[in-house]
C-alpha cells in the first residue's frame, strides 16, 4: 500500500482563480516502487492526479509548473518525514526555467483561459528567478492583472508582458 506523501488542492481553486463552475482539482504524490506511474482520474467534478514521489521530483526539477504548484501549495499536507525535504527545495536551473518560457508562450495563444493561466505562470516565474520558489495562490492585485492582461493581450504581446513581470 502506497503512503501518501503531499497532497493539496490544484487547480483554479489553489490559484484563486475559480468561479462557480470551477471543478475540484486535487493532486497526491506518493510512495512506491521505482518507475511507477501518474494516474489521473475525472469523476463528475473531480478531477485527481495521483503521483509516485520519483517522478514528482523529476518532475520539479525539470520545472513542471503543476509539480511546483503542489510542493508549494500553502494549504497541501505533507508527511512529516518529507516535510523538511520538501521545505529546502528550490528550482535554480536554466533549463526549469525554460520549460516555464515554453509553456507561457504556448498559453499566450491560446483560449482567454490559457492566457490567464499564462499571466499567472509569469508571476510565478518571477518568483523562482528571484527565491528559487513561488506561492502558488495569486495576491488580489495578481489575480486582477490576471485578468484583465487576459483580455487585453494574446500572443507575443502578452508573451512579452508575462516573462517580464
Amino acid at each position: 500500500m502506497a503512503t501518501t506523501i503531499l497532497e493539496t488542492v490544484h487547480g483554479s481553486h489553489l490559484y484563486g482563480l475559480n468561479h462557480s463552475d470551477s471543478d475540484r482539482d486535487f493532486f497526491r504524490v506518493v510512495s512506491t516502487t521505482r518507475g511507477g506511474r501518474t494516474k489521473a482520474t475525472v469523476r463528475g467534478d473531480l478531477d485527481q492526479v495521483v503521483m509516485p514521489l520519483d517522478r514528482f521530483l523529476e518532475n520539479i526539477f525539470s520545472g513542471s509548473h503543476q509539480s511546483c504548484e503542489a510542493l508549494w501549495s500553502p494549504v497541501a499536507t505533507v508527511h512529516p518525514n518529507y516535510a523538511p525535504m520538501f521545505d529546502n527545495i528550490r528550482v535554480t536551473g536554466a533549463d526549469a526555467f525554460a520549460r516555464y518560457r515554453r509553456t507561457i508562450k504556448a498559453f499566450t495563444y491560446g483560449t482567454e483561459k490559457q492566457r490567464r493561466h499564462a499571466v499567472r505562470l509569469g508571476f510565478n516565474l518571477m518568483d523562482l528567478r528571484t527565491h528559487g520558489r513561488f506561492n502558488p495562490t495569486l495576491t488580489p492585485d495578481q489575480r486582477t492583472k490576471v485578468v484583465v492582461l487576459s483580455q487585453l493581450y494574446w500572443g507575443e504581446s502578452l508573451y512579452d508582458i508575462a516573462i517580464n513581470l
